[in-house]
């Protein structure tokens, strides 16, 4: 298990060994809707793909948990967990999600795969322009793999003036070894 706790302050996460401090006003969401997003996210990728990719798509999310969503005026932080096959590896587990994305009208890939480093780690990070109800959402993907877990957290930013938030909050990451 990877459950982790919340402070006033954060979130932290002894079983994967990191920290995290919130985004300042932003509100820790109740995990029904995470759960929620997490759905939303599987059918539209699911969109146009063929029965045996919407099968794939299905597994992971049975593997994926979400760790925590922080909800703000005009952005939304989360991070999650997916347990992955044995030879994966965090530019592969990457390169797998940006697939799942093509073929989704409301998304592009607005920045291509690269590495970011943060909280002492190497992270695969990609960015992606989402149309929503005739606005603009830019996320910035970040993952990596910790053994057979995959770590993620996804920026969601509709509001430019909220990104300030979300990098303080990504910045303040650490593990403990």
């Amino acid at each position: 298990k990877a459950a982790g706790k919340f402070s006033a302050t954060g979130y932290e996460n002894p079983t994967l060994g990191f920290s995290i401090t919130a985004p300042i006003g932003f509100e820790r969401a109740i995990e029904q809707v995470s759960k929620q997003v997490l759905d939303t996210g599987r059918d539209m990728v699911k969109e146009g793909k063929s029965a045996s990719t919407v099968k794939d798509i299905d597994k992971s999310v049975s593997n994926t948990r979400v760790l925590f969503q922080y909800n703000g005026p005009g952005a939304v932080l989360s991070a999650g967990i997916e347990k992955v096959p044995a030879g994966y590896t965090s530019k592969l587990y990457a390169e797998s999600n940006i697939s799942m994305l093509k073929g989704v009208s409301t998304a592009k890939l607005s920045k291509p795969l690269y590495e970011r480093s943060l909280g002492g780690r190497v992270w695969q990070t990609f960015e992606v322009e989402l149309t929503s109800n005739g606005g603009i959402i830019n996320q910035l993907y970040l993952m990596r793999l910790e053994g057979r877990n995959a770590i993620f957290f996804v920026g969601s930013i509709g509001d430019p003036e909220a990104i300030d938030a979300v990098v303080a909050s990504l910045n303040s990451l650490k593990f403990k070894n």
